[in-house]
């Protein structure tokens, strides 16, 4: 839907704008389900707070793509320079951001030895677009933080990024999203790794019944027609209050007067099955995992208790009962694939995507 659908945090906007620009914090650490917002907050909310206040942004998605994470965010910067790569590095003879950068770089020890360090390189670039803004902060958005990590470069990566952040310090602030929170909190919980204790930790709560309201005003000033606000509230309950999927069961309501607001609902989740491409995830995983995946969907709380154990050794063929160590392994690799995550208290596993916990309960149990 179109960016004026959408419905600003703006209470959230104030809490970190004001904590960055006090010198409370340098940066934040925002962790969320999927599909709840956070591109976004970062983009319509963060963004234009930041520009407002004249600070220098600059956005970096880590999503898509194979190519080192710092390849991703050195052009990222050559993008927001206004000096030529040859201005930057005066000393380097004919350099290309594909020579200070490409994946050769990363793999190839010839290449390596006749090329300057990247990472230097990188900190450079960053100091570079700093300095374009000398009395006012750089902030930087780097949206789906976890995927640096997980590239083979990631640890080499990391080490700059905190060394270039902290050498700079109120002039380079950040703030870090993912839609994996394991992999995530991972980064930052890690005692022996560089990020550890770096960022203060912000929750990215669902919305409150006001996101409903500003959509039904949206919706009735586009097809002048009303809707149920009882019963839209519902709906965005039982879509446990996904902005994003709330949103797609309403398209459905603007393609169709006639569709009632669970058919919506049932409209929307055909499409979230296709879409989000539960069948081809849960095909992915071994056995065991989805072994462990159903006893999750029944309600079952004692995965290590021998009667469970007795259940995955039958559903996953074993030969002999799992072991508890076993389970939390299979637990673990779960959560790093951005399927289960722990609870608060740490001793629960729950689904991260309530509609694929659905999609098990219906196909598979």
């Amino acid at each position: 839907m179109a960016s004026d659908w959408y419905y600003p945090r703006k209470d959230l906007t104030d809490v970190v704008m004001n904590a960055l620009e006090s010198g409370d914090t340098s940066a934040f650490l925002m962790f969320g389900r999927r599909r709840m917002g956070k591109t976004r907050f970062l983009l319509e909310d963060i963004k234009p707070a930041a520009q407002q206040k004249k600070w220098q942004i600059l956005y970096v998605d880590f999503w898509e793509g194979t190519s080192p994470p710092a390849t991703r965010l050195a052009y990222a910067l050559q993008q927001n320079l206004y000096l030529s790569l040859a201005e930057v590095f005066p000393k380097i003879k004919g350099v290309t951001f594909g020579g200070l950068f490409s994946t050769e770089l990363y793999e190839n020890k010839s290449a390596k030895e006749s090329a300057p360090d990247p990472y230097l390189a990188l900190d450079d670039l960053i100091g570079a677009y700093i300095a374009q803004e000398p009395k006012r902060p750089t902030l930087f958005l780097f949206d789906e933080f976890q995927k640096s990590a997980a590239h083979k470069s990631g640890r080499l990566f990391l080490e700059q990024i905190r060394a270039s952040l902290n050498k700079r310090p109120g002039r380079a602030l950040a703030i870090f999203t993912g839609s994996s929170t394991e992999a995530l909190q991972a980064i930052f919980d890690d005692r022996k790794g560089p990020f550890f204790d770096f960022a203060t930790p912000l929750p990215f709560q669902p919305l409150d019944d006001g996101f409903v309201d500003h959509c039904l005003s949206k919706f009735e000033r586009s097809t002048k027609r009303k809707l149920d606000r009882r019963a839209l509230l519902d709906a965005f309950d039982e879509l446990d209050r996904v902005t994003h999927n709330f949103r797609e069961c309403l398209r459905f309501m603007m393609l169709d007067p006639d569709i009632s607001v669970a058919d919506a609902i049932a409209r929307a989740r055909e499409r979230f099955v296709e879409d989000y491409r539960f069948a081809d995830t849960w095909i992915s995983l071994s056995d065991f995992d989805q072994a462990i995946l159903m006893q999750l969907a029944k309600g079952n709380s004692t995965l290590y208790g021998k009667a469970t154990a007795e259940v995955l050794k039958k559903q996953a063929a074993l030969e002999k009962l799992p072991s508890r160590s076993k389970v939390q392994a299979a637990l673990e690799r779960l959560g790093r694939n951005d399927i289960l995550i722990r609870q608060e208290d740490e001793k629960a596993w729950i689904f991260i995507d309530p509609e694929f916990l659905r999609w098990v309960k219906v196909t598979k149990l």
